[in-house]
């Protein structure tokens, strides 16, 4: 579908803070889908993440996170058309019908999530996403590829893992892709249980990873971000981290002791101070 020249948005996107606080930087996936929808239906039918990240100039990586941002709070909703994509825009306004008539609700029978089970269904597909891209398939956040955990299947030696294959684990793929950071080999295991354990998505370490670099926090530090993101981010949050940095300067500054009042000498000392004058001079005054 071509591109159109103009495209048309609802001044409540702008208006709203609600939305910029959902959506944050996803709001340029959503703009583009815009642009991309058919203005009868508001549905997108031949998305592909790669292509259309080639378009924007961004990482397909990066343009299918905000895809699944958007779709977990419920701006859109994807359906897998073998190798592409059918995005439908909720709430959709044809630009041309001055009726202002309301297309795609949630209630017409396109697939909605909650964001509990959506939360549930993202990690999955995050679990499957090696395997998705090697098939060569666009993944939504409401995929039904079959997962299944093989008792079989060995545990994962941290130890010994190569940067490579670290690199490949769902897990440590999803931090790096929220938190902008890999970590490195000591806590490879420790982020992977933390994910694990607490179903840890998208948006909850992202918006913990974000909190904590605002506040001037080194992102090296995976376990306080890990922490806010499963605890929440607490108010006052700089009153948590101590600061190391000493007061005042770091160095004293050179001061010289008193020697006390000076005292000139006396006429008898200045009378031999002469005399010896003489004498090293040769008697010549």
């Amino acid at each position: 579908m071509a591109r159109k020249s103009w495209i048309t948005l609802k001044r409540g996107l702008s208006e709203d803070p609600k939305h910029r606080e959902t959506m944050g930087m996803a709001i340029w996936a959503f703009i583009h889908i815009i642009d991309r929808a058919d203005w009868e239906t508001g549905k997108v039918f031949d998305w592909q993440d790669g292509a259309e990240a080639k378009d924007m100039n961004v990482n397909p990586r990066t343009l299918r996170d905000w895809r699944y941002r958007l779709e977990e709070a419920g701006y859109i909703s994807c359906k897998q058309k073998r190798n592409k994509l059918e995005i439908t825009i909720f709430k959709w306004v044809n630009p041309r019908d001055y009726s202002g008539k309301m297309l795609n609700t949630k209630d017409e029978g396109d697939t909605y999530m909650s964001p509990k089970a959506n939360e549930v269904d993202t990690l999955v597909d995050t679990l499957v996403d090696t395997l998705v891209d090697s098939q060569n398939v666009t993944p939504t956040s409401s995929s039904k590829i079959n997962y299944q955990r093989s008792k079989e299947n060995p545990p994962l030696d941290f130890k010994n893992m190569s940067v490579k294959d670290a690199q490949k684990l769902p897990t440590l793929k999803l931090y790096l892709s929220a938190a902008d950071y890999f970590p490195g080999s000591l806590v490879w295991e420790f982020v992977h249980k933390e994910i694990q354990k607490n179903n840890l998505t998208y948006q909850k370490i992202n918006e913990a990873a974000v909190a904590w670099e605002s506040k001037g926090f080194k992102r090296e530090n995976v376990k306080g971000i890990l922490e806010w993101a499963v605890n929440g981010i607490p108010k006052d949050a700089k009153s948590q981290v101590q600061s190391s940095a000493p007061i005042g300067p770091a160095y004293k500054p050179f001061v010289p002791k008193d020697e006390g009042k000076y005292v000139p000498p006396s006429s008898a000392v200045l009378d031999k101070l002469r005399g010896l004058k003489s004498k090293m001079s040769g008697g010549k005054s």
